[in-house]
């Protein structure tokens, strides 16, 4: 799973929760559209169970547009307009750092 936000040079705000197994993507919700993509039949298959369950829709938008943009802000002072995500590999290696959108 990863969560991003972010806000643009136009101050527009934007924000994903992802999900994915195996290095594959599953499922996205873009905070921008409230749309939920899909990858594959198992997915589409929670996509509308999820989007028949309104509050859910409610509970990841208000994570994204409030926890996660209030993150996002105290974490401005270090210069950054985006959160760093880890990328985690197979094995036993350490995780690496890296911008998730510059």
């Amino acid at each position: 799973m990863m969560i991003f936000c972010e806000v643009g040079e136009d101050g527009k705000r934007s924000g994903h929760w992802q999900y994915g197994y195996d290095g594959r993507d599953f499922l996205n919700y873009d905070m921008g559209t409230s749309i939920w993509t899909t990858a594959d039949k198992e997915a589409q298959e929670v996509k509308q169970k999820w989007e028949r369950e309104t509050a859910i829709k409610q509970r990841f938008t208000g994570y994204l547009e409030s926890t996660c943009m209030e993150l996002l802000q105290k974490n401005d002072h270090y210069g950054s307009k985006s959160f760093l995500r880890k990328e985690f590999k197979k094995g036993n290696e350490e995780p690496k750092n890296e911008s998730s959108r510059e």
